[in-house]
């Protein structure tokens, strides 16, 4: 019975292409290599940023009108094999596990004709899988492909294990680090990632050594490059200089079998991690971007450009302005963090944009204001300051609905950034919002840093604006006691800050 079972789940799996989900900054689906009926361990290629492209996706094309039979086929099939594994998971072998485990999440993500598979795993089933994952850690000796499989579906299908099992998944898949495969620890570090669980220092040290090996011993593939970047990102994990510079020195050896989402990761993981990036590496980058871009999303190019900028790697004002166009061209399918990457990214160019790219953005934002987040809308507002370009009216007065509607989401570096930007613009929010932002800013207030603290005062001194006790005193406070941290510059904006809030006080009374 157990290998009836497992005959069908390889089968399952053999018909079916693998493909993954991850949390990286993009928005895309793409789909891996097929896999075999051995239970070959599928690694997260093509990623999404909150969306997915399910592992075994079993669209192969047809009509919408017969769709329905076979997701209820696949369905029953599930079902089938959910009731007949159940009893036997107790005592099932680590490649068993994998295969019944692997069958579960490619027929859950299942696709047919567009329409969505209505395949679940049941809680009982998952948890009985845990526990038999768990006895197989110590008495089982479950492979490094095993290992980096099982991590794999449960980040693939969300499913996070308790303490306990992360624990003993990370003491036995340390013992097989060495025989992992790069595709079996870019797979690993990717689930961890995604899990949102940091491993521990010795397990990710030992892991980067063991993944310079393997690149040092074949070529690198971008897909492996990519994941490992995303995931230290992603951990925030910054690797020492000399593991960066080889990485790095990887990725330009590798950059023409790169696909585009690839690249936009990898300068992105790069971007985050406050890397030193080689400036040959961003030429490249640049250049494979100016041939390629046509096959580029828009997402893609966001954070490229975003990412470019960041690490001082200017694009040329040709591609920056090809880009764009490219980028509007497909405007339905910028999400509102793309749209703030591209914002953020003109705002910092080293010359100034033309106008009309400025204008162009400010309309594809204004009609989806309210679906940016706190953090997004602050960076709106943050490069239009940068470039001193003050958007109509009508845009002012939808950006401040839309930050009233996110303010309980703004921590202290987004309140000091937007109330500085809206400032600058020379924007004055009606009293209700500055209620709200003195209200949200004394949540706060202990965790600003004296860069906050000049720039919240110094916006509210321009707006005319004197905070509540005991948000005033507390702001005077903080002030001083980091006055020995200020440039003497800081130190005079301040001064005239809280001079023109004295007298806004004594005017009042």
């Amino acid at each position: 019975q157990q290998q009836q079972i497992a005959a069908a789940g390889a089968g399952s799996i053999t018909s079916s292409s693998c493909s993954s989900r991850s949390s990286s900054p993009l928005q895309t689906n793409s789909s891996s290599s097929s896999s075999s009926s051995r239970g070959r361990s599928c690694s997260p290629m093509r990623s999404q940023a909150v969306a997915t492209a399910g592992i075994g996706s079993l669209n192969a094309g047809g009509s919408a009108a017969v769709s329905a039979q076979p997701v209820d086929a696949l369905s029953q099939l599930a079902e089938l094999l959910q009731a007949a594994s159940l009893p036997l998971l107790p005592s099932a072998a680590a490649a068993e596990l994998s295969i019944l485990l692997w069958s579960q999440v490619s027929m859950s993500d299942g696709q047919t004709a567009g329409q969505t598979s209505s395949v679940t795993t049941p809680r009982p089933w998952m948890e009985a899988w845990l526990a038999a994952s768990k006895r197989s850690f110590s008495f089982g000796s479950p492979s490094s492909r095993d290992l980096a499989q099982w991590l794999w579906c449960l980040a693939k299908r969300g499913v996070r294990p308790n303490g306990q099992w992360l624990a003993s998944f990370q003491v036995a898949s340390f013992r097989q680090m060495a025989s992992a495969s790069s595709q079996d620890l870019s797979n690993m570090l990717w689930a961890l990632a995604t899990l949102g669980t940091p491993p521990d220092p010795a397990w990710l040290q030992q892991h980067l050594r063991e993944f310079g090996r393997r690149q040092a011993q074949r070529s690198p593939l971008p897909q492996h490059l990519s994941n490992v970047g995303w995931a230290l990102a992603k951990l925030s994990h910054r690797p020492d200089r000399d593991w960066l510079a080889k990485y790095q020195e990887d990725v330009l050896m590798a950059l023409p079998k790169f696909r585009p989402q690839e690249i936009s990761n990898v300068l992105w993981a790069l971007a985050v991690l406050n890397c030193k990036a080689e400036q040959a590496l961003l030429k490249q980058c640049q250049a494979y971007m100016a041939a390629r871009l046509p096959s580029f999303k828009a997402n893609e190019v966001a954070v490229g450009l975003w990412a470019l900028a960041r690490l001082r790697g200017q694009p040329e004002l040709r591609l920056m302005g090809a880009a764009l166009q490219h980028c509007f061209s497909q405007a339905r399918q910028l999400t509102p963090k793309g749209l703030s990457l591209l914002m953020w990214s003109v705002g910092n160019m080293t010359t100034p944009p033309p106008k009309a790219w400025v204008v162009k953005l400010l309309v594809a934002t204004q009609v989806r204001m309210q679906g940016f987040s706190a953090q997004e809308l602050s960076t709106l507002a943050v490069s239009l300051a940068r470039l001193e370009y003050r958007p109509p009216q009508a845009w002012l007065d939808s950006f401040a609905a839309a930050a009233a509607g996110q303010m309980g989401n703004f921590g202290a570096q987004a309140l000091a950034n937007t109330l500085w930007a809206l400032a600058t613009l020379h924007y004055t929010p009606h009293e209700d919002w500055m209620t709200a932002f003195d209200a949200q800013l004394q949540l706060h207030v202990t965790s600003c840093t004296p860069a906050h603290i000049a720039m919240t005062m110094w916006a509210m001194s321009s707006l005319q604006w004197l905070p509540q006790q005991p948000l005033w005193g507390q702001l005077q406070e903080r002030a001083e006691l980091h006055s020995a941290s200020y440039c003497l510059r800081s130190q005079r904006m301040l001064s005239r800050a809280v001079r023109v809030l004295e007298k806004v006080d004594a005017d009042d009374e």
